[in-house]
């Protein structure tokens, strides 16, 4: 993916989480429309976590080889 595509679609989730909050109006009576969409936010935060962990380790490494006299 590219860089221009990616930022195209992070300016976009504004309008990505207006239209879920408008979903989770209308899915709020039907539990398993709703165990559904837990599930995915599950996976959403898991896979936003597996990033930032991933860009900490590389951010630590990276501190590490800086801080290595030469």
């Amino acid at each position: 993916m590219n860089r221009e595509r990616v930022r195209s679609q992070v300016t976009k989730l504004p309008v990505i989480f207006k239209d879920l909050e408008t979903l989770l109006d209308v899915i709020q009576d039907s539990p398993e429309d709703l165990a559904e969409l837990k599930n995915h936010a599950y996976a959403f935060k898991d896979a936003v976590s597996k990033v930032v962990r991933r860009k900490s380790r590389q951010q630590k490494n990276q501190e590490a080889v800086n801080s290595v006299p030469a």
